[in-house]
């Protein structure tokens, strides 16, 4: 079978969300086809960072991504940076750890205005997935500075891992420019006078800083990127979607990707490298990738007792009462509990769609679950609300879930 996996970098200027142009921009079917979707963005507004505004872009993506059965499994923000990585439900049970890392860039590393992050997705089958994100140094004649940039990113690849079966997406707002241009108005002429999108991939390949330094072996020189055959990405002028005649236009928005070579795996296939100039509210376009990875039929196997695939699990919930408060146990093996699991796991309480595996609606820390006679963790939640639930076991090590419970409904108390 293959896995469906789709990455987006957006710039959005330090502006907030606006709901029409996020359906604009992410309802089309190679979205909503996937299984794994990876979101990079950069100038995100410090008012979400600092969590001063209910307006958020994680909050407005969450809520379209929950629609189309997707559920956030990690989120990892540096200044004004941010990755989020989405995934169907139906593949939460096969991911056994998720890593993060993170380099800072502005003022000598201190700060990370400009930096990378990185998040490594591990199946239970032993396909690793590393999925960066970067915002370089800016301007034409930084150009050794992104260089530099990209080098120390390197450590957020997990380069010590040698995993056969390890694919890196790595998308940004890299930031390097078209050159050789004496002016943009001679730019812009040469692209208003194109009528086949194979000149685009010319004036790029001749022009764009990352494929001439990548020639050079300079930058991302084992790293593989689908053709460009879209307009320059940056810089738009806001609200209208049109070039800013002051500045050279650039591809700065970049997607590219990387498998280990083996001859016996199947590597990353990329499928499609698009812009979307449907959306106008940043001085960006973003830009979209959608890979195919053909992959183990074991990784999306279900047998008839869904909880069996996963390592620690729960006893089935029945249809519960509102008033009574709700009492569940979770088994975790003695193996997996030397292994990985502390006293600072817990047990988070969800509505049955998981918006964000680390926001539950309540939890517990599993150190106040006592156990039974037969070394079961006995865990109780105040009485619940009318509604569909879930119950998972956060496991602090793995920093994912590792035990979900069926989907359980509390009806609403009897009339009398």
């Amino acid at each position: 079978m293959e896995l469906k996996i789709a990455a987006i970098t957006y710039n959005v200027n330090r502006q907030k969300p606006v709901q029409d142009d996020i359906i604009c921009w992410l309802d089309f079917e190679e979205l909503n086809d996937s299984q794994i979707v990876c979101f990079a963005m950069q100038e995100v507004p410090h008012a979400e960072m600092l969590k001063t505004t209910s307006n958020t872009w994680c909050e407005q993506i969450t809520d379209w991504m929950k629609d189309k059965s997707f559920s956030l499994v990690n989120k990892i923000c540096l200044v004004s940076n941010m990755l989020l990585i989405y995934l169907k439900m139906d593949l939460l049970q096969m991911i056994d750890q998720i890593d993060e890392r993170w380099c800072r860039s502005s003022l000598f590393g201190t700060i990370g205005y400009k930096g990378t992050i990185s998040s490594r997705v591990l199946f239970r089958s032993g396909i690793s997935i590393v999925f960066i994100a970067s915002h370089f140094f800016a301007q034409e004649k930084y150009l050794r500075d992104r260089i530099n940039q990209y080098k120390q990113s390197l450590y957020c690849t997990f380069p010590e891992i040698d995993c056969p079966k390890k694919h890196i997406i790595w998308l940004g707002d890299f930031n390097f420019r078209v050159e050789d241009f004496p002016d943009s108005q001679q730019l812009l002429y040469a692209l208003n006078k194109l009528d086949d999108v194979d000149m685009l991939t010319k004036i790029a390949t001749s022009h764009d800083q990352l494929l001439k330094a990548k020639r050079f072996k300079k930058v991302f020189e084992d790293f593989e990127e689908g053709i460009i055959r879209f307009k320059p990405t940056y810089r738009i002028m806001v609200g209208s979607g049109k070039f800013d005649q002051q500045r050279i236009p650039s591809w700065c928005d970049r997607i590219l990707y990387k498998s280990n070579k083996n001859s016996n795996i199947s590597p990353l296939l990329i499928k499609q490298y698009c812009s979307c100039r449907r959306i106008t509210l940043s001085d960006h376009f973003p830009v979209s990738a959608k890979f195919l990875l053909g992959i183990s039929s074991q990784i999306n196997i279900l047998t008839k007792d869904e909880l069996a695939v996963w390592p620690c699990y729960f006893e089935h919930i029945p249809r519960w009462e509102q008033l009574i408060p709700l009492f569940c146990r979770l088994t975790i093996p003695s193996q997996f509990w030397t292994k990985y699991s502390s006293n600072f796991d817990w047990i988070g309480l969800y509505s049955s769609s998981i918006e964000f595996i680390n926001k539950p609606l309540n939890w517990v820390y599993l150190l106040t679950c006592p156990l039974d006679e037969s070394g079961k963790y006995c865990i109780e939640f105040p009485s619940l609300n009318c509604g569909m639930y879930r119950v998972g076991y956060f496991c602090t090590k793995k920093k994912c879930l590792q035990g979900l419970s069926n989907p359980f409904y509390v009806k609403e108390e009897p009339n009398f």
